[in-house]
């Protein structure tokens, strides 16, 4: 799969990433961890993850468009009629307006 430079970017910008990065370049008896990830980012996101044309970013973009569409399907909290309903609304009015 080809890597775009926005999925490069958007990879090298996720924080937990570059935490996972740094917590294996530590395992891997990297000295200063921070720094040389934080030097590498964009060249570990263009990486390739294994003997096809995969790239930590292409893979990255991939997970993340799988996520969106996952977490499109959800509906906050506060616009769900079904979570808290306009019952429950009303009766916490009612409580405070007598109060």
């Amino acid at each position: 799969m080809a890597t775009s430079s926005a999925a490069i970017i958007k990879a090298a910008k996720d924080n937990d990433l570059r935490e996972r990065f740094i917590a294996l370049a530590a395992e891997q008896g990297i000295d200063n961890p921070h720094g040389f990830i934080d030097s590498k980012l964009q060249q570990l996101a263009s990486a390739k993850v294994g003997a096809g044309e995969d790239t930590i970013a292409s893979v990255y973009e991939y997970a993340d468009a799988i996520y969106n569409q996952e977490l499109s399907k959800l509906t906050p909290p506060g616009k769900n009629p079904a979570a808290v309903t306009d019952e429950h609304i009303r009766y916490a009015l009612n409580v405070l307006r007598s109060e």
